[in-house]
């Protein structure tokens, strides 16, 4: 089993993807049919009012220009008719005439469509106290100029106005980024820290900003478009409580695709104007709200995500989810996975949320708001109660090992090589007499090597490289503790993993890597004849951890007896003759058979490790082994209770169970 060194280091660090993160995902509805109730700009495609001449239209239809002579009425260029009298075409009151019709009268100068007091100037649509100059949707006092959408009071005027709209039309495209908007609203959840909104607001920092949800009210449950996230840049946090009616002005802001009002200093504020029904979150499912297809990393490397039906209009909304499964535990950014089948979703901890089920554990119930960041579909639970996942049948019920066990192997790259145990019990174990192994292999034209000749002085090959490690002498594990052996040197362990809290608690210090005083070394090989292990003194030779498979084990052995004990036996890949059965060997109960032992399955990489999920052993047999405490160690399905995830050095692995 010659290894080669590979050095080659793929890791990527997670806070630097945020700067890509717009290149995924998808952005907001464009304007069209059902997302905007006038017409759709042929030059910038926003939404227009679509009752002015030069932009007239309806139901999201593209805008007209109207010809001279037409008036834009009811989102139609129209023609005046012809009467000026009392009736439906008359000029007193009728309807395209002048005196209170559609045109000069009641919907022109008189009081209708254009001057008087109708939809244009006097009152109306343009010039008047309708929808234009005097009081209307342009200059007097309605969309515009005067105390409407526009200037006076509306949406992005010169003399700083603001926008009366609502959540919906927000969500569903309607309103221009950077617009200032006002929108009355109840309160979802209470104030929290949101890093995910912080960077680009930072310039790429991520100083985590007061952030808040709201809904739209009156509602019995929520529904498409109904919520948003409101994100602060203000000095001080808002105050708000779950059920709050509250009127909110803030910025529209796309935030790497992830829609939110920000609060800033020109367009910010909250108020409480009393307290309002709270709205229950929808039943969706993963099929709805969460993505498929994809890959992982930011930007994606391999195929692109592809959102759920409800994906995005569920984006800012609280909702439910009542199926799925664990399929990834925590990770180093407090998220946890659920699928179903192709789907799947993110489950964040942005609320303080405690939660790490374990892997295979199925979902009951799990409340949270749509979110999207860093290209992955998101939901945020508001606490602990609202997440309802079931233990994983894999690990069943059973307590604790009563033993020390290997927790975490890392097989690639080269520098990162090494193995991690775990004291899951309640006392303290002394490791004076405890050793590791990895040189299983039937070498030298039949020549076998296993752990169990160690009384004998071993027999092991002289062409592979592999070790037999003891630990120092007094060393011990306290209750609950992880330790790791960083099998190329401490040195090269740090320049992967990071030290600055916490180096490796033990290290091979071989030919050709540096000794870190800070670090104890684990004690060389028994067997002087193997020169390639390593000796006492650092040694020789090297051995290392093979990608494609072979063991690692913990056994127990006071230099004296003439056996050994199982503490812990893991293996990976397929080859039977790196596995160990010492059935029918003097001094030994029967072991399970090479070719019926399981080993830990996938393909490692520069960022998955192989780990222990379940820390009960699973289904191993606890009695009539070879164990220090009585167990069949061959016995463990290791491909049901480890699993491959990005590492956790010298920490318990994410959605462990029980």
């Amino acid at each position: 089993m010659m290894r080669s060194f590979r050095f080659s280091l793929a890791l990527a660090a997670g806070l630097s993807l945020g700067v890509f993160a717009g290149a995924c995902g998808s952005s907001k509805p464009m304007c069209g049919p059902g997302t905007c109730q006038g017409c759709c700009s042929t030059s910038t495609g926003l939404c227009e009012a679509g009752m002015t001449m030069s932009a007239c239209g309806s139901n999201g239809s593209s805008c007209s220009v109207c010809q001279l002579g037409l008036t834009c009425q009811f989102g139609q260029c129209m023609s005046p008719t012809t009467s000026t009298g009392g009736g439906a075409s008359s000029t007193g009151g009728g309807m395209s005439g002048t005196g209170g019709g559609m045109a000069t009268g009641g919907s022109g100068t008189g009081g209708g469509a254009v001057t008087g007091g109708g939809l244009a100037t006097g009152g109306g649509a343009v010039t008047g106290g309708g929808l234009a100059t005097g009081g209307g949707a342009v200059t007097g006092g309605g969309a515009a100029t005067g105390g409407g959408f526009v200037t006076g009071g509306g949406t992005t005027s010169s003399d700083g106005g603001t926008l009366l709209s609502t959540i919906t039309a927000v969500q569903q495209g309607t309103i221009t980024p950077g617009s200032c908007v006002q929108v009355s609203a109840v309160a979802m959840s209470a104030v929290f820290s949101d890093p995910d909104d912080a960077i680009i607001m930072d310039g790429g920092t991520r100083t985590p900003r007061s952030a808040f949800y709201i809904s739209e009210k009156n509602l019995t449950t929520t529904a498409p478009n109904s919520g948003i996230e409101v994100v602060s840049t203000l000095t001080a946090a808002p105050s708000v409580a779950v059920g709050d009616d509250l009127v909110v002005t803030g910025e529209y802001f796309e935030n790497f695709n992830n829609s939110t009002l920000r609060l800033t200093p020109a367009c910010g504020a909250v108020t409480r104007v009393g307290a309002t029904t709270v709205p229950q979150p929808a039943v969706v499912t993963l099929s709805e709200i969460g993505q498929s297809g994809g890959s992982s990393g930011c930007p994606v490397s391999g195929a692109a995500w592809v959102d759920g039906t409800n994906a995005e209009s569920y984006e800012g909304v609280l909702v439910r989810i009542q199926s799925g499964t664990v399929s990834a535990g925590r990770d180093s950014f407090g998220l946890f996975e659920l699928s179903s089948g192709a789907d799947k979703v993110q489950v964040s901890t942005s609320f303080g949320l405690t939660a790490n089920p374990a892997l295979g554990g199925s979902v009951t119930s799990l409340t949270g708001f749509g979110h999207f960041s860093f290209c992955r579909r998101k939901l945020r639970p508001r606490s602990d109660s609202e997440v309802t996942i079931t233990s994983s049948s894999a690990c069943g019920s059973g307590p604790r090992a009563n033993h020390l066990v290997i927790s975490e192997v890392v097989v690639t790259p080269t520098p990162a090589e090494s193995i991690e145990v775990w004291n899951p019990t309640s006392t303290a174990i002394s490791l004076s007499n405890v050793w590791l192994y990895n040189a299983t292999f039937v070498a030298d034209g039949g020549t076998s090597c296993f752990y169990q000749l160690a009384p004998t002085g071993g027999a092991c090959g002289t062409t592979f490289n592999d070790f037999n490690l003891r630990f120092p002498a007094g060393a011990s594990i306290a209750p609950g503790e992880f330790q790791t052996i960083a099998l190329t040197g401490a040195a090269n362990y740090c320049g992967f993993f990071s030290c600055l809290s916490s180096r490796p608690t033990y290290e091979v210090a071989a030919t050709g890597f540096a000794d870190d005083p800070l670090v104890a070394n684990m004690l060389g090989d028994f067997d002087n004849r193997a020169v390639v292990f390593v000796s006492p003194d650092g040694g020789s030779g090297q051995g290392l951890l093979s990608n494609g498979g072979e063991d690692a084990v913990l056994y127990s052995w006071d230099g004296v007896a003439s056996t050994v004990q199982d503490v812990d036996y893991v293996i990976w890949g397929t080859t039977p003759t790196y596995r160990t059965d010492k059935t029918g060997v003097p001094g030994y109960l029967a072991d399970t058979p090479s070719s019926s032992q399981r080993p830990m399955t996938g393909t490692p990489s520069a960022t998955l490790s192989y780990q222990r999920v379940c820390t009960n052993e699973g289904a191993e047999r606890k009695t009539g082994g070879n164990g220090l405490t009585g167990h069949d160690e061959t016995s463990e399905d290791l491909d049901l209770t480890w699993v491959l995830q990005a590492p956790t050095p010298k920490a318990q692995t994410n959605g462990a169970s029980p």
